[in-house]
């Protein structure tokens, strides 16, 4: 899963990383959170689906700097996934299901290496990146099957993915032991290859789906779009020559980003998003199953607007 894209200075972004950083002078973004924050402008309905979402099973992780704590084995079914960042970088967790032959070592080999992602390998979700003594949360729905935890954020220091520093935990899951249903969430995002959109957006504390209707993998990350400034221009910063790196203010606020994180074709997460009123950059960094860019690089960048 590992993978270097010297073309994003700033980011050094690998496989499903989702942390961004400033332009010149500034430190690693540490919040990009996935957890819901609270919000004096929350709509009932958002009130109404985390009453519902608290008769959830909810699945405990830990993350340290570089390992996940947690039960190796859950019921499956709807859960909220609640990550508590107990390191001193950010983290978050991707869950990943091992099907067919293959075993939670072969994960750790993508860990590892990472140019591509094989057919038996399956993104169901998770938290966003989570700062340290944080905690962020998702609702995801899980079969029984083997999966794997995944971190891939980067280490600043050794500028590998924490994957390859030893975060990737076995996780088993057992028949459901309810019929709950992930909420329903308050607003969607749909992806698909190579653009975003969206309906019902609105500025507070939501529960947003990320629906997947494409052919690849994607996760999404929104950022608020400064007055005056254009997606192109987002694409330009973001992208940068490493040699020649942009001059003055990023065009977007990576200080209130959010993040969803990455699913197959044919799979919804849900998290709770804390959203101001305005208009927001919204991007992939997953690349193709079979490798390649960024799907930045291939357009995968959209205007969606929060009301």
């Amino acid at each position: 899963m590992r993978r270097n894209l010297t073309a994003i200075p700033f980011h050094r972004r690998r496989g499903f990383q989702s942390t961004a950083c400033l332009a010149i002078g500034a430190a690693l973004l540490p919040t990009m959170l996935a957890g819901a924050r609270a919000d004096a402008h929350t709509h009932p309905a958002a009130a109404n689906a985390r009453t519902a979402a608290s008769t959830l099973p909810t699945l405990k992780i830990i993350a340290t700097d570089f390992a996940f704590a947690g039960p190796e084995k859950t019921k499956g079914g709807a859960m909220r996934v609640e990550l508590t960042n107990a390191g001193k970088q950010p983290h978050h967790v991707l869950i990943v299901r091992i099907t067919g032959t293959r075993s939670y070592e072969d994960i750790q080999a993508i860990a590892n290496q990472g140019s591509s992602y094989p057919s038996w390998f399956t993104a169901f979700g998770g938290t966003g990146s989570v700062a340290p003594g944080q905690t962020g949360s998702a609702f995801v729905d899980l079969p029984t099957g083997s999966y794997a935890l995944l971190c891939v954020l980067d280490d600043a220091a050794t500028h590998k993915d924490h994957g390859h520093l030893g975060m990737v935990r076995r996780l088993t899951v057992t028949a459901p032991a309810t019929t709950v249903r992930v909420p329903t969430a308050d607003a969607t995002i749909i992806a698909t290859d190579y653009t975003f959109t969206a309906t019902g957006l609105s500025a507070g504390t939501h529960n947003v789906a990320l629906v997947n209707q494409g052919r690849e993998i994607h996760h999404v990350i929104l950022a608020p779009l400064g007055d005056g400034h254009t997606l192109a221009e987002v694409s330009a910063f973001l992208l940068a020559d490493a040699s020649k790196p942009p001059t003055g203010p990023p065009p977007v606020d990576f200080t209130k980003s959010v993040e969803i994180q990455a699913i197959d074709p044919g799979k919804t997460v849900v998290a709770p998003l804390a959203l101001a009123k305005g208009t927001y950059a919204a991007f992939c960094f997953v690349h193709d199953r079979a490798g390649g860019p960024p799907h930045l690089v291939k357009g995968m960048i959209s205007a969606l607007t929060v009301s």
